[in-house]
């Protein structure tokens, strides 16, 4: 099930986006309200971010690393936790495409 979650921006502005509802919702079903977020939307996408970095400094580090990274993940907002790397495109959580070529 899901719900309509307002997250508050850092520079003062909101933005609403549906989420999934966990196990138990604060505050219950607002019939079709959003429901405000305990965290601003940058702080929950803050928590992939390391997941991230990590990546790309890995194979940044290598010999042979390449020209360009490109990384594909699903972010999903949540109620409780805040930002999750989804399922995207089946089963996989990342795609990731590295390129080499003259500089």
């Amino acid at each position: 099930m899901t719900s309509l979650m307002k997250f508050a921006l850092d520079d003062g502005g909101e933005v609403t986006v549906e989420v999934e509802d966990g196990p138990t919702v604060r505050g219950g079903r607002s019939d079709g309200l959003a429901r405000q977020s305990g965290r601003s939307l940058e702080d929950a996408v803050a928590q992939v971010t390391p997941a991230v970095s990590a990546i790309v400094e890995r194979f940044r580090s290598g010999e042979a690393a390449p020209h360009q990274i490109d990384l594909e993940l699903g972010v999903k907002l949540s109620a409780e936790v805040g930002a999750i790397i989804s399922r995207t495109a089946g089963e996989a959580n990342f795609k990731l495409t590295l390129r080499w070529g003259t500089a």
